[in-house]
């Protein structure tokens, strides 16, 4: 039976049968893969402690069914801070759940796995209160990796400017329609579901999706700032992506942070 060997991010398992496992990765081209790892729920297996979901992992799959049979896996990356506390796996959860669901078997995106990789890395050392903002980050920078990014700077619908130039001029809130995909301008927000956002919020947004996150620490943001990029992070994948994270709706909901 022909191998294929391969780097890859544990994602998820599933139970099979009485002994065995399939293991949901992302593979480093960024595509999505599922393979058996036959016996790893028999104590003492090979395979068990090497498969946890976050863990970075190199492999060699049989192939030739429609699913693979892991022969051989060594943890490269165990990425055991993100699994320390409820507080850092609930983020963990929350990227791997995303990436399961955004990523397609077949289908590479080479940049994703290396941005998940650095995510994963920069949330196992982050403190609790920067877990949200983390955590919001990769989700932002996922969906605009795939084409899914939000208009931040001109109306999306007719082009013109989303910013009040007048004297005197706050300018502290912007219409935001999610199934539009972006900003719109005040001639056009009367026009469809357009809703009212801080301009402050946009402006994290479209910083956070340009930002490395070896930056992220050096940034003075109030957790509740956090949570409310992932509320929009949450209705942005609904609407755009019909994606509905039940670990997202639980860290946002959660109280933990």
């Amino acid at each position: 039976m022909p191998s294929e060997s391969c780097s890859a991010l544990v994602l998820r398992k599933t139970k099979l049968g009485e002994t065995d496992l399939i293991v949901t990765m992302l593979s480093q081209d960024g595509s999505l893969i599922r393979a058996v790892a036959k016996g790893a729920r028999k104590p003492g297996s090979r395979f068990g402690a090497r498969l946890e979901p976050a863990s970075a992992v190199d492999l060699l799959v049989a192939t030739g069914h429609s699913l693979g049979i892991i022969q051989e896996v060594r943890c490269t990356i165990t990425n055991e801070g993100c699994r320390v506390d409820l507080e850092h796996e609930t983020g963990a959860s929350v990227m791997l759940e995303a990436l399961s669901k955004i990523a397609q078997e077949g289908d590479p995106l080479p940049r994703l796995y290396d941005l998940s990789v650095t995510a994963l890395r920069a949330l196992r050392e982050a403190p609790v209160a920067s877990i949200p903002l983390v955590t919001a980050t990769h989700l932002l920078k996922a969906v605009s990796m795939v084409g899914f990014r939000p208009s931040l700077g001109a109306c999306v619908r007719c082009g013109g400017s989303t910013r009040h130039d007048g004297a005197g001029s706050l300018d502290t809130q912007v219409s935001f329609s999610f199934s539009d995909g972006g900003c719109v301008c005040d001639d056009c927000r009367d026009t469809g579901d357009a809703i009212a956002i801080d301009r402050g919020v946009v402006d994290w947004i479209a910083l956070l999706i340009s930002s490395r996150f070896e930056d992220l620490p050096g940034f003075d943001v109030d957790p509740s700032l956090g949570l409310e990029l992932l509320g929009f992070a949450r209705t942005w994948l609904l609407v755009q992506l019909d994606i509905k994270l039940k670990s997202l709706a639980f860290m946002t909901d959660c109280g933990l942070y």
